[in-house]
């Protein structure tokens, strides 16, 4: 009697592990995984609206709220439109640049 319970015990894991199996192909066909869609889920904005926006000088926390996104979607979407030419660089902004020269050459003494 034992046996016959432990058969149908390892038949059950093998109908289950081939339904997993099954349900895994299908998703990785369908490009997901556990029926949630792989990567970073696209936010629906006018990204000419963006452009337009900073034309005007918006702050980039008011063009956000104004396209419902976050910040960093909405400076992301405004680089992908103008290029690299978008974000400004460091010394472009006029924070200038650290440098190692000039520092302390001697230690002060007492």
């Amino acid at each position: 009697m034992i046996a016959v319970a432990a058969w149908i015990a390892k038949q059950e894991r093998i109908r289950i592990s081939e339904r997993v199996r099954a349900g895994l192909s299908l998703a990785k066909v369908q490009g997901t995984r556990s029926g949630n869609p792989v990567g970073r889920p696209k936010a629906i904005f006018d990204k000419g609206k963006v452009a337009e926006l900073r034309k005007q000088g918006r702050s980039w926390r008011e063009i956000a709220r104004a396209c419902n996104a976050g910040v960093t979607t909405v400076r992301r979407a405004y680089r992908s439109i103008l290029g690299d030419k978008a974000m400004p660089k460091i010394g472009d902004i006029g924070l200038g640049t650290l440098s190692c020269s000039g520092g302390l050459t001697k230690l002060p003494t007492d």
